[in-house]
């Protein structure tokens, strides 16, 4: 019997934040340093703040859509409101806080402040060659696509699909049912992520197959610890059809 690979290459969904890169610190980082600035005696630590931003955002409730925040000045406004009430958290004043939320957008889409992944630019070259078509979904701002340029990884996507630009966040289905659309309904698809919840049950619950990368949930049908182990995975998994 002679074997030959189906019509489609393999379409990769990828996360961001954890998979390809992150901003160290995150939320909790950017708001201490908007803070620093403003007040270089500060003894506020990001452990003080961090309880104030685990909860607030959109992916925080994503049953929940938010069609009404698809655009980014009403995105950050409402999430200005979660920045407001960490900064009053740790002590700050009212008047205050409202001027610092105001700031933690630029201070948190600055690419100064954002690292790439070792094994990031290795694995997307790699598949690449490999003609395989990439996207990126993730939960994240709606000046995700900018940040990705700004990074210089922009040439390796298709499309950077942010949840804050749709209405949807992982795990909800309704993201991974508008990837796939904007994707062309491609057969092949994977979904490549740290999230046990949001890239990979939520994946596996959409009919994408999932890969956990840097995790070892024993949830996660297949669970790898390089972006490079995640390629050669989806390589040895490729569908043959006789």
């Amino acid at each position: 019997m002679r074997l030959q690979t189906r019509d489609h290459t393999p379409t990769i969904f990828w996360d961001f934040d954890g998979t390809l890169g992150y901003r160290p610190g995150m939320w909790g980082g950017t708001l201490l340093a908007v803070l620093q600035e403003a007040d270089c005696s500060t003894t506020v630590t990001r452990e003080d703040i961090a309880p104030f931003v685990r909860h607030g955002f959109p992916w925080h409730t994503p049953d929940v859509p938010h069609l009404d925040l698809n655009q980014p000045a009403k995105w950050w406004k409402n999430v200005e409101t979660v920045f407001v009430r960490a900064f009053v958290g740790v002590g700050v004043s009212d008047q205050l806080a409202d001027v610092l939320a105001r700031r933690v957008r630029a201070k948190f889409l600055d690419p100064e402040g954002w690292v790439v992944l070792d094994d990031t630019v290795p694995a997307l070259g790699l598949t690449s060659e490999r003609g395989w078509r990439q996207y990126i979904m993730s939960n994240h701002v709606p000046e995700l696509p900018a940040l990705v340029a700004r990074l210089g990884l922009a040439d390796f996507f298709e499309d950077v699909i942010s949840s804050a630009n749709i209405g949807y966040d992982k795990p909800n289905p309704e993201i991974y049912a508008y990837a796939r659309r904007a994707a062309g309904d491609p057969q092949d698809v994977w979904m490549i992520g740290d999230s046990i919840e949001a890239d990979v049950l939520g994946a596996e619950r959409a009919g994408l197959r999932a890969i956990l990368v840097r995790g070892t949930d024993q949830r996660a049908r297949y669970r790898v610890a390089s972006l490079m182990e995640a390629v050669q995975l989806i390589e040895n998994n490729q569908r043959y059809v006789g």
